[in-house]
């Protein structure tokens, strides 16, 4: 056979299979975007799979497979135990997940780790998991960023198995009930950790003792702090010596607005955002303080 001859043969096969490939993708595009996630394509490939309205069911999960460019996946998953999140395996591309209200346990964690190219995983809202089995993530290289947001299961296990995973540059331990002891036991990351994120659910177990654990994280850029009730001299004044802090946020923050301006003075190079909490959260924070102290 000649060139001319094997460069046509060449063409028609693939013309014959490349639309059957796009073809069966685009039928579980379709599906997507009928359950109202937003779909990103690119060529001939879906890539990711965003938020929209839509909630994973468990006959759109199982098509996961079908789709071998997928980077990305979110949405809320009401069903994914430890089992379901396999499907994630047969990804080979995905790098980002952010899931909501899935319910796998501890163990879900080592499923998790086969996902060799994963750079950035974020769990809401999951009611299970202790955080004990996070340390099975230090087995991704390429990790740089975990969010736990509102696991209202996770203890102070949670710190401990995180601790192990100095790859990461961001780390958000959000509206879960943290506590000064947990923010002590990671310091392990700090030689790495640029963005930080904690918040204690007005549980009185955070305190300004926190920050002072806080300021051995000199190469932090962002921190999120909230949630409590603090002053300069209890602990913000400890903030001062992050340097390399670009952007801070303290969320429902109970301070008097002097103390806010000494730490606005103490680091004029960063974006201080103040949010106080109100009074109710501020009460609820005295209380919960008062109990610790068996003064309740």
């Amino acid at each position: 056979m000649n060139k001319k001859a094997l460069s046509l043969t060449f063409c028609t096969l693939l013309s014959l299979t490349a639309p059957a490939v796009w073809s069966a993708e685009t039928e579980i595009v379709d599906a997507l975007r009928t359950g109202q996630f937003n779909v990103k394509v690119v060529g001939d490939h879906a890539t990711e799979i965003g938020w929209g309205k839509g909630e994973w069911t468990p006959e759109l999960w199982n098509k996961l497979p079908e789709l071998p460019e997928m980077s990305l996946v979110r949405g809320t998953a009401k069903f994914a135990d430890a089992k379901a999140l396999e499907v994630l395996t047969k990804l080979p591309k995905l790098h980002t997940v952010y899931f909501n209200a899935t319910i796998f346990d501890d163990s879900g964690f080592a499923v998790l780790a086969k996902c060799k190219e994963l750079q950035s995983i974020s769990l809401d809202h999951n009611f299970i998991i202790s955080g004990s089995g996070a340390g099975a993530l230090k087995d991704l290289p390429k990790l740089k960023s975990l969010r736990f947001g509102g696991c209202t299961k996770m203890t102070s296990e949670a710190a401990k198995a995180c601790a192990q995973l100095t790859q990461l540059e961001s780390l958000q331990f959000f509206h879960m009930g943290a506590s000064d002891e947990d923010v002590a036991t990671l310091l392990p990351l700090a030689g790495n950790l640029k963005a930080f994120v904690v918040a204690s659910q007005f549980n009185g177990e955070l305190s300004g003792a926190a920050l002072e654990h806080l300021a051995k994280f000199k190469n932090l850029e962002s921190l999120k702090f909230g949630e409590v009730v603090v002053s300069y001299d209890g602990g913000l004044k400890h903030l001062a010596t992050l340097k390399n802090l670009k952007k801070l946020e303290l969320d429902k923050v109970g301070a008097s607005e002097e103390d806010i301006n000494k730490l606005k003075a103490a680091l004029p190079g960063c974006e201080i955002k103040w949010t106080p909490p109100s009074a109710q959260e501020a009460e609820r924070y005295q209380k919960s303080l008062a109990k610790l102290r068996g003064n309740s």
